[in-house]
């Protein structure tokens, strides 16, 4: 009876450490959020423009939740505590979406999946997306997005109106992971406010 009832106290308080443990890792795991923020512009009456966003993808090394640290040339790590709330290529693609619907530039943003014949097609590929912490006492958050705006034309071969890589590297703050993503945003922004002056050359055009 006493080896039986040693043997369940011995297991209760093994499931106790056990999910411990576990409820401390959960609770330690932070998730960040992309975010672009621009003023509302509706579209004019007038506008039919129609943008599909075609998937994003992203290099494979930076296509996961966890965030990614550069600590040499060769050196990557990946933090398993400090991730995005989902994929970021998925993320990106909402951001994208919202942003450009709010620049007044088209009258629908779209997906692939829709019915909706666009007047233009956007395809992103993301190169990199990591902190830089080469630089001990300076590191930056580092983000380069490839963009590629088609126009398709009936029976033809699309004609291709942008193809440009954006990078920017803004240093942090501080050295915490709440910057990084803060950094992050802001090479964000002026990513795509970048790419939207270069929309508006040619749809006002």
């Amino acid at each position: 009876m006493k080896k039986r009832l040693a043997t369940l106290l011995f297991f209760a308080l093994t499931c106790a450490l056990l999910a411990g443990c576990l409820n401390a890792k959960y609770a330690a795991r932070t998730q960040y959020a992309f975010e672009a923020n621009n003023s509302v512009q509706a579209p004019s009456k007038a506008n039919t423009n129609i943008l599909e966003i075609t998937s994003v993808s992203i290099t494979p090394k930076f296509s996961g939740i966890s965030f990614v640290y550069r600590l040499s040339t060769v050196n990557y790590i990946n933090d398993f505590y400090n991730v995005f709330i989902t994929p970021p290529a998925a993320e990106l693609q909402h951001v994208f979406a919202g942003y450009f619907y709010r620049t007044g530039l088209f009258q629908h943003v779209i997906d692939a999946q829709s019915v909706a014949e666009p007047n233009y097609i956007l395809a992103t590929k993301v190169l990199e997306l990591y902190a830089d912490y080469r630089n001990k006492a300076q590191p930056t958050a580092v983000m380069t997005i490839q963009f590629t705006l088609v126009k398709p034309i009936a029976h033809k071969n699309p004609e291709i109106l942008i193809n440009k890589t954006f990078h920017e590297a803004i240093p942090l703050k501080n050295k915490d992971s709440e910057s990084l993503m803060h950094a992050w945003n802001v090479g964000l922004t002026k990513i795509l406010r970048q790419l939207t002056v270069q929309f508006e050359s040619i749809i006002n055009n």
